[in-house]
């Protein structure tokens, strides 16, 4: 998989986990929450997971969450935005 691709796939793969934990990411980012250098650190950690499978099936298996699962590399960010 090129760079390019796996970095969009884990973009799409972390804002769907935000969005099942109530959070917007674009808006944490508008509202100064969320700074691009750690938006794109989010994304960077996002992509050396190894838990791919294990993100898409428990994205796949629940619709919302009051937090991350523990193999999540942004559980922290997640957990601090939601703050």
């Amino acid at each position: 998989m090129n760079l390019f691709k796996k970095l969009d796939q884990r973009t799409e793969l972390m804002t769907t986990m935000s969005e099942k934990l109530g959070l917007d990411l674009g808006e944490e980012m508008a509202n100064f929450h969320l700074s691009p250098e750690h938006y794109r650190a989010a994304v960077l950690r996002c992509a050396r997971c190894q838990s791919v499978g294990e993100c898409l099936a428990w994205q796949k298996g629940n619709e919302t969450a009051e937090a991350a699962p523990a193999f999540c590399e942004n559980r922290a960010l997640f957990a601090e935005l939601h703050d």
